[in-house]
C-alpha cells in the first residue's frame, strides 16, 4: 500500500459499550473501493467512544470518506432510538 499522507480522527461518544460495539461492528463490513486512495480503522477507547482513523491520498478524499461515514452512523444511532 503507498503512503497516505493526510489523516483524520474521529470520536463519537455512545451511551454504552454495547452500542459502540455495535457501530463498529456494523461499519466495518463495509471494504473500500479503492484501498489504495483511503484506509479507514476503527477502534474502541474508553468503552464508549468510536474511534474512526481515516487516511487518505488528498482531503477531498477523506471528506467524501467521512461524509459517507456520517451518513452511515446517523442511520445507526437512528436505529438505537428506535428500538
Amino acid at each position: 500500500m503507498s503512503q497516505l499522507p493526510v489523516s483524520l480522527s474521529i470520536n463519537i461518544p455512545f451511551l454504552n459499550n454495547n452500542h459502540a460495539l455495535i457501530a463498529q461492528k456494523s461499519l466495518s463490513p463495509d471494504p473500500m473501493l479503492k484501498p489504495d486512495t483511503v484506509n479507514v480503522q476503527y477502534k474502541i477507547k474508553n468503552n464508549t467512544i468510536l474511534n474512526i482513523i481515516v487516511n487518505g491520498i488528498d482531503d477531498r478524499v477523506i471528506r467524501v470518506t467521512v461524509n459517507n461515514l456520517l451518513e452511515n452512523l446517523k442511520t445507526i444511532i437512528e436505529c438505537f432510538e428506535t428500538f
